[in-house]
């Protein structure tokens, strides 16, 4: 208890001298874990395990999943897998839905000076400048 309130003293404060044993048997009871790798490795889904390359576990982890078969990816990777694909389909369905409603506000009326219906913000989503 002395380290984490020393560096975290915000998250500690509560802690009282007679609370301070159970929140430590707290902490070695999350520190075990036996087996969990076996847990793990055994689950019979499919796992996926990342971790950005600078976080301190990384390497440990990077040769456990290579030692199970179990798919590894890095914090970067998820982030271009998944988030930038789900980014340009939400670009897509604003650029709709703007057009969409555009259309009911003023019918025939739906485009901007540049006759192409969006404004200068929505123009930088669409175009990706905004959200890659």
């Amino acid at each position: 208890m002395k380290f984490a309130r020393l560096t975290a003293p915000h998250l500690t404060g509560w802690v009282t001298a007679e609370e301070e044993p159970a929140v430590r048997a707290c902490f070695e009871a999350l520190a075990q874990v036996d087996g969990a790798g076996k847990a793990v490795a055994d689950a019979g889904v499919p796992v996926m395990i990342w971790e950005g390359e600078g976080d301190p576990v990384h390497d440990r982890r990077k040769a456990f999943a290579d030692a199970n078969g179990i798919r590894f990816s890095r914090r970067e990777e998820i982030i271009s897998e998944w988030c930038l694909p789900m980014a340009r389909r939400a670009r897509r369905e604003y650029g709709r839905l703007w057009m969409r409603w555009r259309r009911k506000r003023s019918p025939g009326a739906a485009n901007d000076a540049r006759g192409n219906g969006v404004s200068g913000c929505s123009r930088r989503l669409l175009s990706g400048s905004i959200v890659a």
